[in-house]
């Protein structure tokens, strides 16, 4: 009852947490009043407050009366009909209303709508509809690849990697070129961009190059990505110019650990052992000889447990015997 008089109260103020009330709680009886209160009110605030609560609560039949209130071709608060929207996908709750909802928004002129719409559209993902609206509405999104917002690229990046299509690898190579050819390149975007050209690697090898790329990263969030997104079980394993690329880089890398962050070092060590398995007693003779940070030694371990030998093993477990590394490891 005080919820319900809270939505009704004159003062906006009263209104917006009265709804943001609404949910917290989780109160899905009070969603049909949420919805009739949002379409009327005036104070974007409150409105915000109101359309947050639906998403946190509302059902999939909530999601389209939503959809029918606020349509796509309405410009009326659409960052807040986007957030609910999300709310909703998050709950694990997705409709192809939304996709379209979210796709209508791509060409808004705020930064934050559209990129909130990307937002929504990946974390609607997997949905068979978004492939489908990749290649229909390919042009509107090869835009997207060059705006000047950071934030609404590495949603794109985001996205891309969760559509495995050919129009996403098309889209995920145009964007990675859009970005190097910038003069305010953003590392945030190039992250993105790593984890997605991993995904589709395993797919098309010659998504492999934006990896590469990544490894020779100056920027170490970049390369700790890509060391993290190099599958060991991609078709261009099978290409010996790249494993040679790849193996030379990886094991600089490695041999960078006392001059650059350990986590750098450590995630590299950990790539070369699942992309060269084979390299393990290379790698444990890397480790008896060097000194090494404690972090280090851990990853080295974790990365001998990818490609056990008898050697390997006996490492671990003498390595345990060293409360540093089993806290390292923890």
């Amino acid at each position: 009852p005080l919820i319900l008089k809270g939505l009704q109260d004159p003062d906006p103020g009263v209104r917006h947490m009265a709804a943001f009330a609404a949910g917290q709680l989780g109160a899905a009886s009070l969603v049909p009043r949420l919805l009739t209160a949002s379409a009327r009110e005036r104070d974007v605030r409150a409105r915000s407050s109101m359309l947050d609560a639906v998403g946190r609560t509302g059902t999939l039949s909530d999601l389209d009366s939503l959809a029918g209130l606020f349509p796509a071709g309405s410009r009326r608060d659409r960052a807040g009909v986007l957030m609910a929207l999300t709310r909703f996908a998050l709950r694990g709750i997705r409709s192809p209303r939304a996709v379209w909802y979210a796709v209508a928004c791509l060409a808004d002129r705020s930064p934050e709508v559209r990129w909130r719409s990307l937002y929504l559209l990946w974390r609607s993902a997997p949905h068979p509809i978004l492939a489908t609206e990749l290649s229909g509405k390919s042009e509107q999104f090869a835009k997207l690849a060059t705006d000047t917002s950071a934030d609404v690229r590495l949603n794109l990046a985001t996205l891309l990697g969760r559509v495995e299509s050919e129009e996403a690898r098309k889209l995920l190579v145009n964007l990675a070129t859009a970005e190097v050819r910038r003069k305010d390149p953003d590392w945030r975007v190039r992250v993105q961009l790593v984890r997605a050209a991993g995904v589709h690697v395993r797919r098309d090898g010659s998504v492999a190059a934006l990896l590469l790329e990544g490894l020779n990263d100056a920027n170490d969030h970049v390369v700790i990505a890509a060391c993290m997104a190099f599958p060991g079980d991609a078709p261009t394993s099978r290409s010996m110019d790249l494993r040679d690329s790849v193996r030379s880089v990886l094991w600089g890398l490695v041999r960078s650990a006392r001059s650059r962050p350990p986590d750098v070092a450590g995630e590299a060590v950990v790539a070369l052992l699942r992309f060269r398995p084979e390299e393990a007693d290379d790698v444990l003779a890397f480790s008896m000889t060097a000194d090494l940070p404690v972090r280090m030694r851990s990853k080295i371990l974790e990365a001998l447990s990818l490609a056990p030998t008898p050697g390997g093993w006996r490492a671990m477990r003498s390595a345990w015997e060293d409360p540093t590394i089993a806290v390292a490891m923890a």
